[in-house]
């Protein structure tokens, strides 16, 4: 095996630390997250940290391992794309504007990782 085989799962390992660090710090402080949520204006802002905690931390690690790759990715992608607009919509204000588009790198990492991540064992095709 080359090094470039190795290179899909630490650029996805990589990733993964930033949502297993954001779902960790809403499971150690769920009060906070959910003054943030609200101070925000999400509805049901209890609701809203505890679905966030969850697709961060689960699908975070499920990324890490490799394990439902796609979905993990795809979940995250949702959760980061209405957190991003929602918390950082005033995207005139310059701190928000790099917020924006740090997330939005980071959507497109996660793209790459639905792209490389391998098939279905269903899609599978026998010889």
């Amino acid at each position: 095996m080359s090094m470039y085989s190795f290179l899909p799962v630490v650029g996805r390992v990589l990733l993964s630390l930033v949502f297993i660090f954001h779902g960790a710090s809403k499971l150690l402080d769920f009060s906070g997250s959910v003054l943030f949520m609200g101070s925000h204006g999400f509805p049901m802002p209890e609701i809203v940290a505890a679905i966030a905690m969850v697709v961060e931390l689960g699908g975070g690690l499920a990324l890490m391992i490799g394990y439902k790759t796609r979905i993990a990715a795809y979940c995250l992608s949702a959760v980061t794309l209405i957190l991003t607009f929602v918390v950082y919509w005033d995207f005139w204000n310059y701190a928000n504007l790099t917020q924006i588009l740090k997330n939005l790198g980071i959507i497109g990492g996660l793209l790459y990782a639905i792209h490389l991540a391998p098939p279905h064992a269903s899609a599978v095709v026998e010889r």
